[in-house]
């Protein structure tokens, strides 16, 4: 791990393998996904299951890890899930609008300009629904914008 998190030390992540998309996840839930222990302080992690063809952590883990470590305290640790998405209308978006810095342990949405978003939820359908939203949302306004210019 590039950066140890101590907070998160002892605690199982189920995360996405390094080159594989969800959109492959009932055929080969075992490749797709693994689930990981942090250990030795949060420095380094071992696998506890999946990752059956060798894989290992997308390379954004470290990322979402300290995004799980700054949520975690504000959220009293119910905001678990954090998921990268690379809306497009989002995205877009974000080359026409500035977007506001806002402080990481208060939003629930974090903003990648140009690349993408993280968002953390309680579940699964709740970070779900949160990037439909952002989604919706950014293709509304960036709709909004262009008929404006026009």
């Amino acid at each position: 791990m590039p950066v140890a998190q101590p907070d998160l030390d002892g605690e199982c992540f189920l995360v996405t393998g390094t080159g594989w998309f969800f959109r492959h996840a009932l055929e080969k839930p075992n490749q797709v996904f693994g689930i990981v222990q942090l250990v030795d302080g949060g420095a380094a992690y071992r696998k506890v299951w999946g990752f059956s063809d060798g894989g290992r952590p997308t390379s954004g883990f470290a990322t979402h890890l300290v995004a799980h470590a700054v949520r975690k305290p504000v959220s009293g640790g119910r905001k678990r899930i954090i998921l990268h998405a690379h809306p497009r209308e989002f995205i877009a978006l974000s080359f026409l609008e500035p977007v506001e810095t806002a402080t990481l342990q208060h939003s629930r949405i974090i903003s990648w300009t140009h690349h993408g978003i993280l968002v953390s939820e309680s579940c699964p359908d709740g970070v779900f629904a949160l990037v439909e939203t952002v989604e919706k949302a950014a293709a509304i306004h960036r709709k909004a914008l262009c008929a404006e210019r026009s």
